[in-house]
């Protein structure tokens, strides 16, 4: 007698994925510390072998054509104004698992990326949470009180959906939640080149 599959249940919940960037953490955290670097172009440098190279950019020294990788020196011809703050790797991993620690207080399941971003899965928590958009902006609010760091977040059905709505979500520095709803994902996409997806 053959065996009859199991009918599958309906999904009662979507998936429902957010994403939480803080990127660049060496520039956010360094504003934090020094509200004056928020108005001036600024690189924080940090030593490779011998050499100090760039690791990350301020808005106004990216806007300026300054990107990761190039030595003070150079970026200064470009930019004579550049400041230049010694990178703080121990203290940026202490920022980021305080911010993973205080994201694992509001959602069931996080998952760090890298340094500066974090996944989190609010799958099936829509009792719990019938707001998704209003519980990160909590999160958002808690980190910026408890670590002093603002960031963005993306809400979707995907990571990469997520992870692309905080691209958007507003410029670096800001407080800001994008959310795409789910049957909105074509429309945007839309614009994205097969490169950047």
């Amino acid at each position: 007698i053959p065996v009859r599959a199991k009918r599958q249940q309906p999904m009662t919940d979507s998936d429902k994925i957010a994403f939480l960037n803080l990127s660049p953490l060496p520039i956010l955290f360094e504003q934090a510390g020094n509200p004056a670097l928020n108005n001036v172009p600024f690189v924080v440098v940090g030593a490779v072998g011998n050499r100090g190279l760039i690791v990350a950019t301020s808005p106004l020294a990216y806007r300026a054509g300054i990107r990761a990788g190039i030595t003070p020196d150079s970026a200064r011809k470009f930019l004579p104004e550049l400041k230049i703050v010694t990178e703080r790797p121990a203290d940026y991993y202490r920022a980021a698992e305080a911010v993973q620690d205080i994201s694992e207080r509001f959602v069931p399941i996080v998952d760090p990326e890298k340094l500066d971003s974090f996944t989190l899965d609010l799958t099936g928590t829509d009792r719990l949470y019938p707001n998704a958009a209003k519980l990160i902006g909590a999160l958002q609010d808690a980190i910026r009180r408890e670590v002093n760091l603002p960031s963005r977040a993306g809400l979707g059905a995907s990571r990469l959906i997520a992870r692309l709505a905080s691209m958007r979500a507003g410029d670096v520095g800001d407080l800001g939640i994008r959310e795409v709803p789910i049957g909105c994902e074509g429309d945007f996409l839309a614009d994205y080149s097969v490169s950047v997806l």
